[in-house]
């Protein structure tokens, strides 16, 4: 990629460093199947439970031919990726890059994860790349098995795609990897932390927002397309989508700098949006307007529960960050059966210094109402965990009540890339001074490791120096979370 270009820096973070400073200061069924990821609703509360298969026997199938296409070039440049996995279901994508306008048939197959050769196809089908839709495909793979690794291929004409790799949630594992992070400005630094998460042997990677910058001031669905895919051809961020399955949730870059409810550009959003989708291994519906509903739970059996909020869509700075629609979602959708609950927020949800609520403008705690509400949660789950971003900064804290007691703990993740001004990185380690509750702040780049259990939550955070092209990334600071705990623990 280019290399790394430190003047580019967001509007509304510069408002929050002076704000910082000046308080430090003082598979389907069958072979054909098509279907539509539109078809299920993610929005409504969390999927219906589906019985668990309990058999051994796995149906295959042939090998499908190829439907004919001149094809001049590869047309799998962009990679493969898969997401939004359920117990029996999994998103398949990829997005293919030709000259026509004409349908595209394209060949997906699954196999299990030792099946390198695709000798026992276990879910195959033909998928239409249309150009209306940027040929790209998002193929809901059916019929398959829960807690199982599967892999992945297209085929298009003469071409094969690079092989991906996934797995379906469930009931049957003991453990469960999972991956955050966010904010990766192209122009920022290098991506050697994606290389670590492909290397990394994860279940899940939960994607906070800000997936790409409009640093060039693209605009239209075409500018936003090339922006995609510039960002999308870059090996280990590849790596990383063809790893794991992804769960991605947007941030205000993804769309525009800061945006909120009162943003009156719907040109933008009706491009923005729509390019998002054409590039994201998702299931939710196509969007055709200004507006995309994008929260969404996603179950990983007994051990946690995953809330993917969207905290910029329908904020009224200073009055309400979620809307009421999706708070009453999430009373709906909030289970009480997991060992743990991760709430998963784009923006920080604690107050990093106590007696400034609106040091982050757009964070939970500038919004009364919604910091109170998600408090109330809390205490309708067993073990709650927030994980969130935007920030640029490793921070593990609490999150407290009025009284000052605390009742979840936060782990923000680091950044890709983006990285804090030199002014913020200087005061930030004084922030535990600050606030007791703060036990861990690194601004370097990186990544958050879950290793979940019915028994503990181990929290890793693996840093890099994005400035260093192919800086060691490793492992900076340990943290658990037993069962019922409020707190983190360090670990050695």
């Amino acid at each position: 990629m280019n290399p790394p270009n430190t003047s580019k820096l967001e509007v509304g973070r510069r408002k929050f460093i002076g704000l910082a400073t000046a308080a430090l200061a003082g598979a389907c069924t069958r072979p054909t199947s098509t279907t539509d990821p539109g078809s299920s609703d993610p929005t409504t509360g969390p999927p219906t439970t589906q019985p668990e298969i309990t058999t051994t026997t796995i149906k295959t199938f042939d090998p499908i031919e190829a439907p004919a296409v001149e094809l001049t070039q590869d047309p799998f440049q962009l990679g493969v990726a898969s997401g939004d996995p359920d117990s029996t279901s999994v998103v398949l994508w990829t997005r293919l890059i030709a000259v026509t306008e004409q349908p595209i048939g394209v060949v997906w197959e699954m196999a299990s994860a030792d099946d390198t050769g695709y000798l026992a196809i276990v879910a195959t089908g033909v998928f239409e790349a249309l150009s209306d839709d940027a040929l790209s495909l998002h193929v809901v793979a059916e019929g398959l098995m829960p807690s199982t690794e599967y892999i992945y291929r297209f085929r298009a004409g003469e071409f094969v795609s690079p092989v991906g790799q996934t797995r379906t949630t469930g009931t049957g594992t003991d453990s469960v990897s999972v991956g955050v992070s966010s904010c990766q400005l192209r122009e920022a630094g290098f991506w050697q932390a994606h290389q670590d998460i492909a290397d990394a042997d994860l279940d899940l990677m939960i994607w906070l927002g800000d997936y790409t910058y409009r640093t060039d001031g693209s605009r239209t669905l075409e500018e936003l397309r090339e922006l995609h895919a510039k960002y999308r051809s870059d090996p280990a961020l590849q790596a990383a989508h063809a790893s794991c399955a992804w769960l991605v949730g947007l941030d205000d870059n993804d769309i525009d700098n800061d945006y909120s409810a009162s943003d009156n550009d719907p040109e933008l959003l009706t491009a923005a949006y729509k390019a998002w989708w054409e590039h994201q291994p998702t299931r939710l519906p196509k969007p055709t307007g200004p507006q995309m509903q994008v929260y969404r739970t996603l179950d990983l059996g007994s051990l946690a529960q995953v809330i993917l909020f969207d905290t910029r869509q329908y904020a009224q700075p200073g009055q309400d960050l979620l809307g009421q629609a999706q708070r009453d979602w999430a009373d709906a959708a909030i289970r009480q059966d997991t060992a743990y609950t991760i709430f998963a927020s784009p923006v920080i949800v604690g107050n990093l210094l106590p007696g400034s609520p609106d040091l982050v403008p757009y964070s939970w705690a500038a919004h009364s109402a919604d910091s109170t509400w998600i408090r109330e949660k809390f205490s309708l789950t067993q073990t709650p965990v927030v994980v969130s971003g935007d920030l640029h900064t490793g921070i593990v804290t609490a999150v407290a009540d009025s009284a000052g007691l605390p009742l979840a703990t936060e782990f923000m993740a680091p950044a890709i890339s983006s990285r804090l001004p030199d002014e913020l990185a200087a005061t930030a380690p004084l922030l535990p001074f600050a606030n007791e509750f703060v036990q861990h702040l690194d601004p370097k780049q990186g990544w958050l490791r879950l290793d979940i259990s019915a028994s503990n939550l181990k929290a890793t955070y693996r840093a890099t120096d994005a400035l260093v092209e192919n800086d060691q990334v490793t492992a900076s600071a340990r943290f658990s979370v037993a069962p019922n705990a409020k707190e983190a623990v360090p670990e050695p």
